[in-house]
C-alpha cells in the first residue's frame, strides 16, 4: 500500500471506533488484511506489522498523531 493510502486508512481507523476495535481484536495478519480489504484497502505484511496493538491504542482517541514513512509508522499520545 502506498504511503498516501496508508495515511487514508489510518484516518478511517481514527474516525471509526468500530473499525479500530475490530483491528485490535484481530488474531492474525490475514484477519487484519481482510478487515482492511472490507474498507477498500489492500495492505501488505509490512503494514500489518505497523498496525500493532500499541500503534492502534495510540489511535483510540488519545489525541495523538501518527507519522508515516517508508516501512515505518510512529504514533504519539
Amino acid at each position: 500500500m502506498p504511503e498516501e493510502q496508508l495515511k487514508t486508512f489510518l484516518e478511517k481507523i481514527k474516525e471509526n471506533k468500530s473499525l479500530l476495535e475490530r483491528l485490535k481484536a484481530a488474531e492474525s495478519s490475514d484477519e487484519i488484511k481482510a478487515i482492511a480489504r472490507e474498507y477498500g484497502h489492500e495492505i501488505g505484511n509490512d503494514q500489518v506489522e505497523m498496525l500493532s496493538g500499541q500503534q492502534l491504542e495510540s489511535l483510540s482517541g488519545s489525541g495523538g498523531t501518527c507519522a508515516i514513512g517508508p516501512n515505518t509508522l510512529a504514533c504519539t499520545e
